[in-house]
């Protein structure tokens, strides 16, 4: 990287919302995880993996392709921005609260791998050719799952954060190899290009997301609406989760001639709530139909905000990317607040 081109990005990027969002963000979690972190330490390591997923996309957005300098480039220094200011909030909590030390920072040191596993993963995207909602989706996507695998070693072992944190990275590897693969077979009309399916805009990524959000979504109605009731509240976690992943992404970065002709927040509203909805028929009383279609009324709920907050955003001039990072920061205060205890 030529030192005068980095220092044309960084008069840039000092100038855009979203950097300053995501280093703000980053700030946050970096004091949640090490002053208030869950008990639980699958909670704490996939906390720490989402956070990190979350702020990198932040401060990343869309880079912009052959102008300055390559992407990787914008990549990198745009996700300096919160791993610049994870690091400075982890050290002055440090030398602040002494007894903070050692274990403590495990989750923040977690958070800092996560956001340069993501910056690397949106560079690949990229590099590939998808378009820039599915570029930053498929990492939020990935970080999800490692995140899942961290809750799941926790509660079937009762592992700490070193096993948690080995379930997260081998969950990730394995990701990115599918990923690959994926890519390497060539799927039917792989060339970067935007289309429709139903109400969804998206790249051949995003329909990728959208089979795998369907299984991952019947899989939850069975396993926690049906089989184990009284955990229907992961259920809204992984919700949640994709909505953040794929929607947030879809309704900030599609451009507007494509999201007008579906709209994202609704189609991924729709995929996520019709379990919601034969679940909500099939409940056992009164107290879970009213539970299930709470649920159904926060996602519908959800998609409205998002649609009104991209719309009023682009109205008083702001960009996709504030836009994005905006909206990630609400979606990971809303993910933090749905954690189970």
């Amino acid at each position: 990287m030529r030192p005068d081109v980095a220092r044309v990005q960084l008069r840039i990027d000092r100038r855009r919302p979203a950097s300053w969002l995501a280093a703000a963000t980053a700030v946050a979690a970096v004091a949640w995880l090490m002053a208030q972190p869950p008990a639980d330490a699958g909670l704490r390591v996939a906390g720490a993996v989402v956070a990190g997923a979350v702020v990198a996309v932040m401060a990343i957005g869309d880079p912009p392709r052959g102008i300055s300098g390559p992407a990787s480039d914008w990549v990198w220094l745009r996700a300096a921005w919160p791993l610049a200011a994870a690091v400075t909030a982890t050290a002055a909590y440090v030398a602040a609260v002494p007894v903070a030390g050692g274990a403590a920072v495990v989750p923040s040191a977690l958070l800092w791998c996560a956001v340069g596993a993501t910056a690397h993963a949106v560079w690949v995207s990229v590099r590939a050719g998808a378009t820039p909602a599915d570029a930053v989706s498929m990492p939020l996507a990935g970080a999800g799952g490692a995140a899942a695998a961290a809750i799941a070693t926790a509660r079937a072992g009762g592992g700490g954060e070193a096993a948690c944190g080995g379930a997260v990275l081998l969950t990730w590897l394995a990701c990115s190899a599918a990923l690959a693969a994926w890519r390497q077979r060539g799927p039917a009309g792989w060339n970067g290009s935007v289309g429709t399916m139903g109400l969804f805009a998206c790249g051949p990524e995003g329909r990728l997301l959208a089979g795998i959000a369907m299984s991952t979504a019947l899989a939850g109605m069975v396993g926690w609406l049906f089989l184990a009731a009284d955990a229907s509240g992961w259920y809204r976690l992984l919700a949640a989760g994709w909505f953040a992943a794929a929607a947030v992404p879809q309704a900030t970065l599609t451009a507007a001639e494509v999201e007008r002709r579906g709209r994202p927040a609704v189609a991924w509203a729709t995929l996520l709530g019709w379990p919601l909805v034969v679940a909500a028929v099939l409940a056992p009383n009164s107290a879970a139909t009213v539970e299930r279609l709470g649920t159904l009324g926060g996602l519908a709920a959800s998609a409205v905000v998002l649609t009104l907050l991209v719309v009023g955003l682009r109205r008083v001039g702001a960009s996709r990317e504030t836009a994005l990072a905006l909206s990630l920061a609400a979606a990971l205060c809303a993910l933090v607040g749905l954690c189970p205890p």
